[in-house]
């Protein structure tokens, strides 16, 4: 059997729930620096309790499932503890499919190890072992239409798997003479979701798959996770079905409230549950994908590219990526957009030629330029409230709102014309040239759409020579 590499246990920064609660998570990260790392986090109660091993993301094209889970990672239990993966088939997740090369995650857990395809056989080796810690595993999923015992319309019928909860037998029979009840199990939790959900078509239904029927519609889940967890290691199992049907924000909703009365039917107290109406997860979920810059080394010295900003060095300098500036870091990759080549976190990186680094995270991009060029420009002299200084490459102007301040001169070796274009101001009136240099400016005569950030107070300001971009920095109004 492969050797798991070991977890490497990292420390992030500090989140906050939408009730004010701060936490502060330790993820693991299993494969750290490749492709197909997972990150678990683990929250264990001030009591003890049963366990929840709670999965996201084992199919790519699944985001309510990714997102709705990562939501947990951020709770303090008073009871109970869980094992949290928000996103288990990450190659497949950044690619937007199923699973990559026709490969079905979950459809692999029947298989020897010797005939599992790689590197998808390594992940279900560590979620075999996470099993083994569980009491429940909740395997969640996005499916088409919705399920019904019944045919009602085509949409609604026994083929179908939107707002559901899957179960394999209606009971499982244990070698200790007791038994699993998944029927009674999932019956009560249904009942929990659906005492929350306002629209009687959205309530949740079990579908029992009898899987292990010879008369069985479903005898593909005989490979998959719940099935496994099921009959070869005897834990209670669920998967969680939300409709495709529906808004992104209308599934997370749902799969939060279908999570939420898992835990309750387990006795898993949480300090504060995730919230479950529209506005406050769509507002969690923007802020769970806001990414605000990259923090990179240039050759050893530290800097900070904000969303919107590009990445500059002479030939020759290399490149590692240190942090990125974002509260939610769970989830994120960066690699190279023209050769997907994977940039990790203390590695460097010297390019040859211009390229661009994609930060990634579920169907969130950013893009940050990477621009080699051999520039001799040091910095701009700035006038700022009758005071004269310097600013260097990458370093941000503060600007009070109520102050002016214009660009003096561009320091260094230019070897010809530089002009300075502010992104957002335009100086000659007459003719919008883009030569910015000597007039004033305020921060009433910035446009706000050419801002880089939501809060439109961050503008990028340009140095060009023959409309080659030289290098930038960055003005910052502060109201």
């Amino acid at each position: 059997m492969r050797t798991l590499l070991l977890f490497l246990l990292l420390s992030l920064p500090v989140y906050y729930l939408a009730s004010g609660e701060e936490v502060t998570p330790a993820p693991e990260i299993a494969f750290p620096k490749m492709d197909h790392q997972v990150e678990i986090i683990r929250l264990q109660g001030s009591k003890p309790g049963q366990t929840l091993l709670l999965v996201g993301g084992i199919h790519g094209d699944e985001l309510a499932s990714c997102l709705a889970v990562e939501r947990y990672t951020r709770l303090q239990l008073k009871r109970g503890q869980m094992i949290i993966i928000p996103r288990l088939n990450q190659r497949a997740i950044l690619a937007g499919q199923r699973g990559l090369n026709g490969v079905d995650m979950n459809r692999l857990f029947d298989l020897p190890e010797e005939k599992l395809p790689q590197p998808e056989g390594e992940v279900i080796n560590l979620i075999k072992k996470l099993v083994k810690e569980a009491s429940c595993v909740v395997n969640t999923h996005q499916g088409s239409g919705f399920y019904s015992p019944t045919w009602i319309n085509r949409q609604r019928n026994p083929a179908r798997w939107g707002q559901c909860n899957v179960i394999d037998a209606p009971f499982f029979d244990l070698p200790n003479g007791e038994q699993l009840r998944l029927e009674e199990f999932a019956n009560r939790v249904v009942r929990k979701a659906n005492l929350k959900i306002k629209q009687s078509q959205y309530h949740f239904q079990v579908n029992n798959t009898n899987t292990a029927s010879e008369h069985s519609r479903h005898k593909e889940q005989r490979k998959s996770l719940t099935y496994y967890a099921l009959t070869q290691t005897h834990r209670m199992a669920l998967g969680v079905e939300v409709t495709k049907d529906c808004s992104l924000t209308e599934a997370v909703s749902f799969m939060t409230i279908a999570i939420n009365a898992v835990m309750e039917e387990l006795g898993i107290v949480p300090t504060a549950a995730p919230l479950t109406g529209a506005e406050a997860v769509r507002k969690e979920l923007t802020e769970q994908n806001r990414l605000n810059g990259l923090t990179v080394l240039v050759n050893g010295k530290k800097k900070t590219i904000p969303v919107g900003g590009s990445i500059f060095l002479q030939p020759g300098e290399t490149l590692t990526l240190v942090k990125l500036e974002t509260p939610f870091p769970l989830g994120w990759s960066v690699q190279t957009r023209e050769n997907k080549e994977r940039v990790f976190p203390d590695e460097n990186f010297a390019p040859a030629r211009d390229t661009t680094l994609q930060v990634r995270k579920d169907s969130q991009r950013y893009l940050f330029p990477v621009r080699v060029r051999k520039s001799t420009v040091t910095g701009l002299e700035v006038a700022l409230s009758q005071k004269v200084r310097t600013y260097y490459p990458q370093e941000t102007i503060i600007l009070p709102a109520r102050q002016s301040f214009k660009i003096v001169r561009v320091l260094g070796e230019t070897d010809g014309p530089v002009t300075v274009d502010i992104k957002g101001f335009v100086g000659n009136q007459r003719h919008n040239d883009g030569r910015d240099s000597g007039y004033e400016v305020t921060a009433e005569k910035l446009r706000p759409r050419f801002a880089l950030d939501a809060e439109k107070t961050l503008y990028r300001i340009e140095v060009r020579k023959d409309n080659l971009l030289l290098d930038e920095l960055f003005l910052k109004v502060v109201r």
